[in-house]
């Protein structure tokens, strides 16, 4: 795969080996598992009083919870949605909802219907998808999708920003993402690839902004 680096990103490089040696995870340690440069971007852009809706929760969201004003998280694996939410009231984050949104056997959806897939697991992502549908057209102000379903989370969250808003898709260099992608080539774009915590595999992260007046 081919990954962007930011010309100073060797910046990163002590913090980073750092991560490796430790016996840290990024729950444990409250770290959004993305590039470095992005982590930065993302922090730029966060506001005390921010919205934020998150689909994969992890370290992030304990990162996120601290830093915005609301968060809503969307888990679709009940142990790791357990341990996270433990992780949040340890930590008396309470700005924070978690919610856990299995998938659906793709039989039990009226006519079979699944447009919702992940990779690499059965059943469909529907109701994790339309978690989107209980908030209000622009009243987002940053969305990140890292977890199942991102194609049509990222279709189903983009109204949901304001103007202005920030969406975020962590591993954006997969082939299977591009068509979602390319439904937002009217809003700026950013890229930002590099190494990650406590992992020796680089990844890329794409930010959009949304614009004022959407086509």
């Amino acid at each position: 795969m081919t990954l962007y680096f930011r010309a100073d990103s060797v910046r990163y490089l002590p913090v980073w080996l750092a991560s490796l040696r430790s016996r840290e995870s990024p729950l444990s340690s409250q770290m959004p598992w993305i590039p470095y440069p992005a982590l930065d971007y993302l922090q730029q852009h966060l506001t005390r009083d921010a919205t934020v809706l998150e689909y994969g929760s992890g370290g992030s969201t304990l990162w996120l919870a601290k830093r915005a004003g609301t968060v809503t998280t969307v888990e679709h694996d009940a142990t790791w949605h357990s341990m996270v939410e433990q992780e949040l009231h340890r930590h008396n984050l309470h700005n924070c909802t978690i919610l856990l949104r299995t998938p659906e056997p793709v039989g039990a959806i009226s006519g079979g219907d699944n447009r919702y897939p992940s990779a690499r697991m059965e059943g469909s992502f529907r109701a994790y998808v339309h978690v989107a549908e209980t908030f209000a057209d622009s009243s987002l102000d940053v969305v990140l999708v890292d977890g199942r379903s991102r194609e049509a989370c990222l279709q189903a969250a983009a109204s949901k920003l304001k103007p202005g808003g920030i969406l975020m898709l962590d591993d954006s260099y997969r082939g299977r993402y591009d068509a979602a992608m390319r439904h937002l080539d009217n809003w700026p774009r950013k890229e930002f690839g590099g190494v990650r915590p406590y992992s020796i595999s680089p990844s890329r992260t794409t930010f959009w902004v949304r614009p004022t007046s959407t086509p």
